[in-house]
């Protein structure tokens, strides 16, 4: 969906930190940090913009780990490790790939329009429902379990709304 520009990520923070990162600004996780995230399991994000599947699982591993709390999603369902699917939702875009995702055992999150029903086995994600819930406090988007599959009703920018509603019509002929 990047093609036409219907990513909901804002990019003003993800260019800040990827410069810092060209420029040595962060390390690589020492021993005692990763103790610390085990120690106060602080809730992580996998991959906030771009799929962490293009990540070794054996660097993400650890991390997750010693987390406990984390939530993610992968666009890369189809080629990636299945071992992925304990941590990853499969980013999905139509009920039908939504259906191929979860036969091949995979949780699915699918951005929907804001007037389309859901799926006999999707709930809506919970901050939809209620401003107050977040990701990190709600952790339903974490992989594989006997959780339900997230939808979401598409939102941000007027023209990034729009460009999704449109790249919908244009898959739906």
């Amino acid at each position: 969906m990047s093609e036409i520009g219907s990513c909901y990520v804002n990019l003003l923070g993800v260019n800040r930190v990827y410069r810092k990162y060209q420029y040595g600004g962060y390390s690589k996780l020492s021993n005692n940090e990763i103790e610390v995230l085990r120690r106060y399991r602080y809730p992580i994000r996998l991959g906030s913009y771009g799929d962490p599947t293009a990540t070794p699982l054996k660097v993400w591993e650890p991390i997750i780990l010693a987390s406990g709390k984390y939530t993610g999603y992968t666009h890369n369902w189809r080629r990636t490790n299945s071992l992925w699917k304990q941590y990853l939702m499969a980013s999905v875009h139509s009920i039908s790939e939504a259906q191929e995702a979860q036969n091949l055992g995979w949780r699915t999150f699918r951005i929907i329009a804001p007037d389309a029903p859901l799926s006999d086995n999707e709930i809506l994600c919970r901050h939809t429902e209620d401003e107050r819930i977040d990701c990190s406090s709600c952790l339903l988007c974490h992989g594989s379990s006997s959780k339900p599959n997230i939808a979401d009703k598409v939102h941000g920018l007027n023209w990034k709304v729009s460009n999704f509603l449109k790249y919908l019509k244009s898959t739906s002929n």
